[in-house]
């Protein structure tokens, strides 16, 4: 089953490619389940960012074809947002997953809620160490993203704003943040669909460098690592 085609982004493609290597590089190491968990998350991000870009599309039409007293569908914008911060729990989702497999290829049990996060609070959690040397960015994007997702988690409010010239027009979530003291909203980060790309390559980095690894591990003797 192919997800991509040679029309889709960049990002989706990689992903695409990386979680193919890494499905044929495991092995009796890693449990089927966990294997399986792997495959679950990246389908669910290649199968909803195209909802995602449909959403972000259907607001763009939006915008662009306001004139002077038409009316704004705020359905469209609250759908665009829900698909926004749909795509971070399935991505949050995809890295416990990943570092899931690599647990077990290192011949350590990984239980049901075996977290990314829990990886990066152990600086001697050896697959900590494996994933810093290979991609030394990304804990500090895993952390950034973390944030973002917790704070989608117990209810995010967002306003809306388009950005960029007509050719390079993007939708954007505008994250606000709330004084309850002053009874005071303002807005602060914004979050669009090109950040989610940034998430997707990230991700198809890790899975590559898990495919990598998991390849060079198969040739070697099975030892497990204490974490």
């Amino acid at each position: 089953m192919t997800w991509t085609t040679d029309a889709s982004r960049p990002e989706e493609i990689a992903l695409e490619r990386a979680w193919a290597s890494l499905n044929s590089a495991l092995d009796h190491r890693v449990r089927v389940s966990v294997q399986m968990r792997v495959t679950a998350c990246v389908f669910d991000a290649l199968s909803f960012i195209t909802v995602l870009r449909e959403m972000e599309a259907r607001e763009l039409q939006q915008s662009g074809g306001l004139v002077r007293g038409a009316r704004w569908d705020s359905r469209l914008s609250f759908q665009f947002a829900a698909s926004l911060k749909a795509m971070y729990y399935f991505i949050r989702a995809l890295q416990d997953a990943v570092y899931a497999a690599l647990l077990e290829g290192l011949g350590n049990p990984a239980g049901a809620h075996a977290s990314m996060q829990t990886c990066l609070k152990k600086p001697s959690n050896p697959v900590r160490i494996l994933i810093h040397e290979a991609l030394p960015s990304y804990f500090d994007w895993f952390a950034d993203f973390r944030s973002i997702r917790n704070r989608m988690k117990v209810g995010l409010s967002t306003a809306f704003s388009v950005r960029g010239d007509q050719d390079q027009r993007q939708a954007r979530l505008l994250l606000q943040e709330i004084d309850d003291a002053k009874r005071h909203v303002t807005t602060g980060q914004e979050l669009g669909v090109l950040d989610v790309d940034k998430c997707l390559k990230q991700s198809a980095e890790l899975l590559q460098f898990a495919s990598d690894r998991m390849s060079r591990m198969a040739r070697a003797p099975s030892r497990a690592a204490d974490v």
